[in-house]
């Protein structure tokens, strides 16, 4: 017999699902307001730090350096760089796209009790600041990239200080909400990331974009198109397994 515990458990992560749902409905339309839309600029900047994150670590994981990170937009077509030496460039190219899903699916998971989002914004935001510090600061030198390695780095710190802020100082309700908001558009957005990759990999979208998948079509000699696509497909399979194991109800253990 399930306990009331247990019971009530399983009642606040199917609600917290719902209300992530809902939140993140409500939050696409406030957006498609003229200048609220502007709300997008630092979720977009996060994801893309999570993207170019996603490369650093694996890149350090695989036995390389990394020499510079950026997460805005160079004006070239580029919404964040990585300069990785040495490594596995198969798998630091592929960590781009799979690790902006695997953090979306984590924050998802992550998110399914309000009474933890308090101390997730907060590890959370320092954890981001502290990636930014380590992987930001050696490309302020650079000629080309310096003035995007500044800005970076002031974007960067204004949202993990803000997401400390929000861990240490909101109500829990109200850091659940904002929790649930960063789950559902991070994973939101690493599917669209993919979608629009596929898109130019198969000859939809721009032909002269660079992305990683042609850097791994340059690395492999297999088509972009096929690593856009398998990206697209396990970025889809992170997302669907983290919200059937953080919201479907558990069977009660023998005995109970």
């Amino acid at each position: 017999m399930k306990t009331k515990s247990t019971i009530s458990s399983v009642s606040s992560q199917r609600a917290s699902i719902w209300l992530m749902l809902g939140l993140n409905v409500l939050f696409f339309f406030i957006t498609q307001l003229q200048y609220v839309n502007l709300l997008l600029f630092p979720l977009q900047t996060f994801t893309t730090g999570l993207h170019e994150l996603g490369h650093a670590a694996m890149c350090y994981a695989t036995g390389g350096s990394v020499t510079g990170l950026t997460m805005v937009s160079d004006g070239q077509g580029h919404g964040g760089l990585t300069f990785c030496l040495g490594g596995n460039r198969v798998l630091t190219s592929s960590a781009g796209y799979l690790g902006a899903a695997f953090f979306g699916s984590l924050l998802i998971w992550l998110g399914r009790r309000q009474e933890s989002a308090k101390n997730v914004l907060t590890v959370l935001g320092f954890l981001f600041g502290l990636g930014c510090l380590i992987t930001i600061t050696p490309l302020f030198g650079d000629a080309e990239h310096g003035t995007q390695a500044l800005m970076s780095m002031g974007v960067g710190l204004a949202i993990a200080a803000a997401l400390v802020f929000s861990g240490l100082k909101l109500p829990p309700t109200v850091a659940h909400f904002l929790l649930l908001i960063l789950a559902g558009q991070t994973a939101l957005s690493s599917l669209t990331d993919v979608w629009y990759l596929i898109e130019i990999s198969v000859g939809i979208g721009n032909h002269g974009s660079f992305s990683d998948a042609t850097n791994m079509a340059n690395y492999t000699g297999i088509p972009a198109a096929v690593w856009s696509i398998l990206w697209g497909v396990i970025s889809l399979a992170m997302v669907v397994f983290a919200l059937k194991i953080s919201y479907s109800s558990q069977p009660a253990a023998k005995g109970d």
